[in-house]
């Protein structure tokens, strides 16, 4: 535990599995302090509503999940923009790209993967564009030309 008297808890990721580990913390220890790190600069925004950008809502508060008064309300400090260069779990110390340290009782490391490209489509690679982040969809639509069609390809859940 750290020096002070509550514990720290420090999620590395800012997608689902990272803010709903957040909002569970909170509520089971509402007196720890929680810190989010990602590399993102939005907050957290629900990736399903996407396509939404192809029918003109490109603002990018619409697609979050929470309002940014939720963090501050709920007592989760956000850093976003912001790189993991090194973890040292011996002395519970995370040193972040700038050269700041952040000391951790507890850590999470929630970063997600990559989608999965197949290599048979690698001829195509040029026409296909990436639909994961925000960012990505907006570049997407922009390089869609006037009347063309866009077609939504991915790849739902295995199932047993």
């Amino acid at each position: 535990m750290s020096s002070l008297s509550s514990p720290h808890y420090v999620i590395i990721g800012s997608g689902v599995a990272g803010n709903y580990a957040a909002e569970l913390l909170r509520d089971s220890d509402p007196s720890s302090r929680i810190t989010i790190i990602t590399n993102s600069q939005l907050l957290f925004y629900n990736r399903y509503w996407l396509p939404r950008i192809f029918l003109g809502s490109e603002d990018w508060r619409g697609f979050l999940a929470w309002p940014p008064a939720h963090y501050s309300e709920r007592r989760i400090v956000m850093r976003r923009a912001t790189w993991v260069t090194r973890i040292d779990p011996a002395n519970r110390i995370i040193t972040l790209g700038h050269n700041e340290t952040i000391r951790y009782d507890k850590l999470l490391i929630a970063s997600g993967a990559r989608g999965y490209f197949p290599e048979e489509l690698a001829d195509y690679r040029a026409l296909i564009h990436g639909f994961g982040s925000y960012e990505q969809a907006i570049a997407a639509k922009k390089a869609l030309p006037d009347g063309g069609d866009s077609y939504h390809v991915g790849r739902g859940h295995d199932r047993a």
